[in-house]
């Protein structure tokens, strides 16, 4: 499940604490346990999209709403645990976000496979002056990454394989370390960030194609650095999708362009 935009993250991890700690005053009886799990529904639909049903009605719920169980309390008592480590979830996985992103408040630019392979060394721009803003977050997709290896044995182009190995290897020497954020230069740090981690849920559904699954983690990281997150592409096809979608474009300075072919000056 994914948040909606405008939900505002610490209230939500708030009250699902408060949920969880509630929850077992609620299987004194049938009716009781039945109108809570109904009333996370409610509160579900408005922090999160695409609710899927089975995440709170299992088979057991239905017996109890049908009043069949032959140990009521026992199967209530057993169900709202499910229910409490389901909202315990929820929360941690929020509050990990939260605290990858923020505070201090950063501008996020979520890069694409374009810009790490055609522009300048990821070091050696200057992202407070791209972007706008500082502090910045560099957010690369995991779905970019995965490109950027596929590059790697990219037939018939001898530059663009030669591009992606060294582009690789220089992401592993920054990704080093302790931690989900990685300083880059002063003010701008970078994170990867799996469309998985935002909607849990991503890995039950069919791959997106990776253009829609990079503008789907622009979308979702709204939730957590509301109009404070930009698609950062130097591809005019993903400015336009981009574009299409509501998600700002903060174009990549042609400046910084490089050609393939032309030798990265590595750090020491």
């Amino acid at each position: 499940m994914r948040l909606r935009q405008g939900v505002n993250v610490q209230g939500a991890i708030d009250q699902l604490h408060q949920l969880e700690l509630n929850a077992y005053n609620h299987t004194a009886d049938d009716e009781s346990y039945v109108l809570f799990v109904s009333g996370l529904e409610l509160r579900f639909d408005e922090w999160f999209t695409e609710v899927p049903p089975r995440l709170l009605y299992s088979q057991r719920f239905w017996q109890i709403n049908d009043g069949i169980p032959r140990r009521p309390h026992e199967m209530r008592r057993q169900e709202c645990a499910r229910v409490v480590a389901l909202l315990t979830s929820l929360r941690e996985e929020l509050t990990g976000m939260a605290k990858r992103l923020g505070p201090p408040p950063r501008t996020l630019g979520v890069l694409d496979t374009n810009v790490l392979l055609h522009y300048k060394l990821l070091t050696d721009v200057r992202w407070t002056e791209v972007i706008g803003k500082s502090p910045v977050t560099l957010v690369i997709p995991i779905r970019v990454l995965a490109e950027m290896d596929g590059k790697k044995a990219a037939p018939n182009n001898p530059k663009l394989r030669s591009r992606a190995r060294t582009r690789i290897n220089l992401l592993e020497g920054v990704l080093r370390g302790e931690g989900f954020l990685y300083p880059v230069r002063e003010n701008v740090a970078v994170t990867v960030v799996g469309s998985v981690e935002l909607d849990p849920e991503t890995r039950r559904r069919t791959p997106l194609p990776p253009d829609v699954e990079i503008l789907d983690v622009c979308a979702a990281l709204g939730a957590y650095a509301p109009n404070a997150v930009s698609l950062v592409t130097g591809d005019l096809a993903m400015k336009m999708h981009a574009r299409e979608a509501g998600i700002t474009v903060t174009p990549m300075s042609e400046d910084c362009y490089q050609p393939l072919g032309e030798a990265d000056e590595l750090p020491h």
